[in-house]
């Protein structure tokens, strides 16, 4: 094609490139190979040349910690790899390892249904600093398992501690009516 372009219409070759979008050099190059009876257009990076062994590098792939979209310790092991295979082909064998292991994990997790409601009640603590008179605040935060009611927020100056278990069968009545922060902190 490059021959037959520079023939028919007698352009020189930086013309050529710059209507392919293409640098002269690389266009030089492949007319080059072409008239050794090579491939003009080669894989991309450098050429591999040390020998790889595969079963080891499978096992070192298979010991890296992999997460859910990046596996630790990939850069490293390309590093120790590098003469010997391409950051492309490490990296789609890591991904094929990582999806397979995500599987794996995906395949031994249960998710628990509540049935009914008020059977299982989630607390959640939280502890805000410098809050009025720069106390601090606690918040305890209950959610039912089943329909993921959350009833407001209990506020205290200190933690609750063994006071919940009256707390929690206070707001399971089905009582309409906010828990007091005053209610959580006696006796604690």
């Amino acid at each position: 094609m490059i021959t037959e372009a520079k023939t028919r219409y007698g352009l020189p070759i930086c013309i050529l490139a710059a209507q392919m979008g293409l640098c002269p050099a690389t266009l030089r190059r492949w007319r080059r190979r072409i008239s050794r009876r090579e491939v003009p257009v080669g894989r991309r990076g450098p050429r591999k040349v040390k020998p790889l062994n595969l079963g080891e590098l499978k096992e070192r792939i298979e010991g890296l910690g992999h997460g859910r979209k990046r596996s630790r310790g990939s850069g490293s092991l390309h590093r120790a790899y590098a003469d010997g295979i391409s950051r492309r082909d490490l990296d789609a064998m890591v991904r094929a390892v990582r999806s397979e292991t995500s599987r794996q994990r995906r395949a031994e997790m249960y998710h628990v249904t509540w049935l009914h409601p008020n059977l299982a009640w989630a607390m959640d603590d939280c502890e805000k600093t410098e809050h009025g008179a720069g106390g601090t605040l606690h918040l305890h935060n209950l959610t039912d398992l089943h329909s993921r009611y959350r009833l407001p927020p209990l506020a205290a100056h200190c933690p609750a501690g063994r006071k919940w278990p009256g707390i929690c069968s206070i707001c399971s009545t089905g009582s309409s009516r906010r828990c007091s922060a005053s209610a959580t902190t006696a006796g604690t």
